[in-house]
């Protein structure tokens, strides 16, 4: 396993060493790619935060309408 790992490792070394450039790139492209994703991941999250804050907003009002026409 150790030796697999090493072997693994000094692959991806190599690849680096010759070609920077493309190892570069791939690592921005990647490090986008996941930004985007966690972005769409937070914009779908506060849409349904602000869907929810409507909803209680709505209750809120009906329990003082009702609080208030009972009282």
């Amino acid at each position: 396993m150790t030796t697999l790992v090493r072997d693994h490792i000094s692959s991806i070394t190599r690849f680096v060493n010759l070609f920077e450039d493309d190892f570069v790139k791939i690592v921005v492209d990647e490090h986008y790619k996941r930004n985007c994703q966690q972005q769409k991941k937070n914009q779908d999250l506060l849409s349904q935060m602000l869907v929810r804050d409507k909803e209680l907003d709505m209750l809120y009002e009906k329990l003082y309408e009702h609080s208030f026409c009972q009282g």
